[in-house]
């Protein structure tokens, strides 16, 4: 009897504990939904540390919130943060746990960083009151001009936005090949003088590589009158400081900034942002960063100059030329004067002038010559020539491109030649991104004014050290 009712007990003991009304497990039902806590969840960002902050009101009981930050970071804290270096909108995906289980839905709260934090130099300061391109609003800065053009054939405008002073999401989704062929330019009432020096300095993001983005202040009537001309390159996802230091003036009543994004690949998106354009005398706090000159030795009588096979072997039946002048490209009824001076010593001269980059184009094709120069891909190159102008030229390019391809080049960069001065000009570690039979190399004095004669020497090209 005695063990009769032993086994009667665990079983009674046994019902109770699986009775439905004493069930003390997870409830399926009970798995709580996420938009019913919606306003417990903050997000708030310091502008000044780029950290965002994320809470969950803690009032709340028996419930525990989920963070996936960055898309792959799972946070169940009531309070957690995160750093973020690039300007731009970030997104952090919420969810909500009990006893029972975690949120089938989700919700995403949008929050908005204001500005890049640079691994080194950053650029003048953005908010100083020395920043002339913000005494004005930001709405005389619109753009009012977009030249968006694949193989110059003109599309509609990139798409953008404004946040402020700064220019988001500028999307080209077809790509360019050539200088100039994604332009976007933007205004301002800004005058500047030639008795004064300028500083200059702007934020580049883009979410491809780009070999070379071109920056131009420039007199609003007259882009022949510029502060200055230059290119960038651009890492894909790498915010980029491009700026000027203490440059000379220009007299311009008005004055506009060309950004060209000519170049660019497919789907490239690209982020403009802390234009600071203010006079060098007014002193910001800003402390520039030393310029290290190039170390690079480049050495002219050297067999690894490649180049240098080339001049000791010089025919005129290697030689091209184009030249024009004004918006018809009407060819200039007199031709370019060349001679070559022995020694890899060139003379050019314009008796008539141009106006336009690449209306004065002196061509050397190794491939006409016969004597190949053959290039790999990837492999690193040093560039360097000299010139000598009678007249200053604004702008003067210097190609260095492969034969079979114009589109592949170590460097298609113009210069600024001053009249009577010599100018080195050198280009350090570039490699080309395809094999190519053999490299010509191109001069372009498109701008020069009538008369102009100019002395090309010293061209050399190196296999860079390692």
């Amino acid at each position: 009897m005695k063990t009769k009712i032993f086994i009667t007990c665990l079983a009674a003991l046994a019902l109770v504990a699986c009775s439905p009304d004493e069930y003390s497990g997870a409830d399926p039902n009970g798995v709580p939904q996420v938009n019913d806590y919606a306003d417990a969840f903050k997000v708030t960002v310091d502008q000044s540390t780029n950290q965002a902050h994320f809470t969950f009101d803690p009032s709340v009981q028996g419930i525990t919130p989920v963070w996936i930050i960055n898309g792959s970071r799972y946070s169940s804290s009531y309070s957690d943060s995160a750093y973020y270096r690039k300007a731009g909108d970030y997104t952090v995906e919420c969810k909500v746990k009990n006893r029972n289980g975690i949120s089938d839905g989700s919700i995403i709260q949008t929050f908005h960083v204001n500005k890049t934090k640079m691994n080194g130099f950053a650029g003048f300061v953005a908010d100083s009151k020395f920043n002339m391109w913000r005494q004005e609003e930001a709405s005389a800065h619109k753009p009012n001009t977009f030249f968006y053009a694949p193989g110059w054939s003109q599309i509609a405008d990139p798409n953008y936005s404004m946040d402020g002073y700064d220019y988001e999401n500028i999307t080209l989704p077809k790509a360019t090949s050539e200088q100039w062929q994604a332009q976007m330019h933007l205004p301002s009432n800004i005058s500047l003088s030639a008795a004064n020096n300028y500083d200059f300095s702007v934020i580049l993001t883009s979410n491809t590589d780009h070999n070379g983005v071109t920056i131009k202040v420039t007199d609003a009537s007259d882009d022949k009158n510029f502060l200055f001309e230059e290119k960038t390159t651009l890492k894909a996802g790498e915010p980029v400081c491009f700026w000027k230091s203490d440059l000379k003036g220009i007299d311009a009543s008005q004055i506009k900034i060309v950004f060209d994004f000519g170049g660019n690949a497919d789907n490239t998106t690209i982020n403009v942002e802390n234009i600071v354009l203010k006079d060098h005398a007014n002193d910001d706090g800003t402390k520039v960063p030393e310029i290290i000159e190039d170390p690079t030795v480049y050495t002219y009588n050297s067999p690894n100059n490649i180049w240098k096979q080339i001049d000791d072997s010089f025919d005129s039946k290697m030689m091209s030329f184009y030249y024009a002048n004004g918006d018809s490209w009407a060819a200039n009824p007199d031709p370019i004067g060349f001679k070559a001076l022995g020694g890899g010593k060139y003379e050019v001269t314009l008796p008539d002038a141009s106006s336009q980059q690449w209306q004065a184009q002196v061509f050397f094709h190794t491939d006409l010559l016969g004597t190949l120069l053959p290039v790999k891909a990837g492999e690193n190159y040093d560039m360097r020539v000299k010139v000598h102008a009678t007249a200053d030229i604004p702008g003067m390019t210097f190609k260095v491109t492969s034969a079979d391809d114009d589109k592949v080049f170590f460097t298609a960069d113009r210069h600024d030649i001053k009249a009577d001065t010599d100018t080195e000009i050198k280009i350090p570690a570039k490699s080309l991104s395809a094999d190519a039979s053999t490299v010509n190399v191109v001069f372009d004095f498109g701008g020069a004014p009538a008369g102009t004669v100019v002395t090309i020497s010293d061209i050399t090209i190196q296999k860079t050290a390692k």
